[in-house]
């Protein structure tokens, strides 16, 4: 939609509620727009060719609906209530409903409770001027300074400035030019210093010299690149919940529709694996901003390793209560890592049963060898036993 036909509607706690959208169609456009359904007025103009291209004014206004709710699955009590009219002849075009709010609305930062946010530019517009305009002037000086104006004497005469040209008539009897520049004091550069200073404002506004710093960050360890993030993510952080909050929106509707579309219920083609449904379901973020709040946790990470080392000597069974496989996870997630490297479930069970498999016919081996041992250095000892002594326990040896 364009943003110039939308106005927005916010609740007492700044919540988007509703808005209203008005927008300009030509007979015939609204005609097949709502099939049919207009007022006999523009039925008129759009069936007369001389007139079918007369422009009417409607309206799309989305509200809560009184007595709507949110579990409705009937459209005619769904939370949100639909209807477009014409904005001159009052003629309802078509009522319905949404089950959730259906725009996504996406602000950088809000002031106050307006429903309308502001980017990071609108904060600094006026430098962002200030910067046009000084680099406008240096623009002025620079041309000044290699092509001035010129004032000649008497004579009104175009001035050939071209090297090697000929300018007949511009000298006096003793050599003296007949014209000088009219502006000797231009210094072209005397406004570089602020505008330096404007663009490093601006880069600051813009959080140019964040990312900026991790790519000048050569020779920089994982650590501090991860500590950089951090700070990155704890700066941006207030702003990024706006734009996620617009997004909750999108999620909220996406899965409304694919449950009304059958896909949480048993037999449907697009219900989950079984596995799915016995466990719990979430939804995680996997966006840049989010992936630069968990960096802290690799610090937290190695930290926790460490104590949880020296705890461990002192009594092992501490070590039981550490989950490795959430450790895993946490660290992969807040190094950015994708979720592609790690194997499946399916795949972890195989291979540990492949590796205790393994680890039996060794420890079988091991114990045949052992046995084997024992039996062939005893062997010599049995013998001189059963000659000095007649046999074992009275029993003699052939």
């Amino acid at each position: 939609m364009p943003l110039y036909e939308i106005l927005l509607v916010v609740d007492a706690q700044g919540n988007d509620c509703g808005f209203f959208r008005v927008r300009t169609l030509k007979a015939w456009q609204a005609v097949k727009e709502y099939d049919g359904n207009v007022s006999q007025k523009v039925k008129d103009d759009a069936e007369d060719p001389k007139r079918k291209s007369s422009e009417y004014r409607f309206v799309h206004a989305c509200f809560l609906r009184e007595g709507g709710f949110e579990e409705a699955a009937d459209i005619r009590k769904s939370r949100y209530e639909s209807i477009h009219f014409e904005e001159e002849s009052g003629h309802v075009c078509r009522h319905g409903g949404y089950f959730e709010y259906p725009l996504v609305i996406s602000r950088w930062d809000r002031d106050g409770l307006s429903p309308y946010g502001s980017p990071p530019q609108a904060k600094l517009m006026s430098d962002i001027k200030r910067l046009q305009s000084l680099a406008r002037d240096g623009l002025i000086a620079s041309s000044q300074a290699v092509r001035p104006p010129i004032a000649t004497h008497r004579q009104e005469r175009q001035l050939d400035l071209n090297p090697g040209r000929t300018n007949p008539g511009l000298i006096d009897e003793q050599g003296r030019p007949l014209f000088r520049p009219m502006l000797e004091t231009v210094n072209p550069g005397a406004a570089d210093a602020q505008i330096e200073n404007i663009r490093e404002k601006l880069r600051v506004g813009l959080y140019g010299d964040l990312w900026q710093t991790l790519l000048e960050g050569n020779g920089r360890t994982a650590t501090e690149v991860n500590i950089r993030r951090k700070e990155m993510a704890d700066m941006i952080g207030p702003f990024s919940t706006n734009i996620m909050s617009g997004n909750e929106v999108l999620f909220e509707r996406e899965v409304g529709i694919l449950g009304r579309r059958g896909a949480f219920a048993p037999g449907s083609p697009l219900v989950p694996p079984k596995s799915v449904l016995e466990s719990d379901v979430t939804l995680t973020s996997t966006a840049p901003i989010d992936q630069m709040r968990e960096a802290g946790h690799f610090e937290a990470i190695m930290g926790f390793q460490e104590y949880l080392g020296i705890a461990a000597q002192a009594d092992p069974a501490i070590a039981d209560l550490h989950d490795r496989v959430e450790e895993y996870d946490l660290t992969r997630r807040s190094l950015g890592l994708p979720a592609k490297l790690k194997r499946r479930p399916e795949e972890v069970e195989a291979l540990r049963q492949k590796r205790t498999e393994e680890a039996a016919q060794q420890q079988q081996l091991a114990t045949g060898e052992s046995l084997a041992k024992m039996a062939k250095d005893g062997a010599p000892l049995l013998k001189t036993l059963g000659e000095e002594e007649g046999g074992l326990d009275g029993l003699a040896l052939p």
